[in-house]
């Protein structure tokens, strides 16, 4: 199973500040803490590829 964090096309301009901070929380105490909580050992960025599988995955299964 994976989890997908989106965001809108409206907030484009910082795509990839979210992806870089996402990315990064498991490299500190606060991040890890924030893992944990969550249930979750890290956050990766994902391909568009898969990003549109899962997409069209998910429009398959309305």
């Amino acid at each position: 199973i994976h989890h997908i964090f989106a965001a809108s096309e409206k907030s484009q301009d910082i795509h990839q500040q979210i992806s870089e901070a996402l990315s990064e929380l498991a490299k500190d105490l606060t991040g890890q803490d924030i893992l944990n909580t969550i249930g979750i050992p890290s956050f990766s960025a994902m391909e568009q590829e898969e990003a549109e599988f899962m997409i069209d995955l998910m429009d398959t299964l309305k």
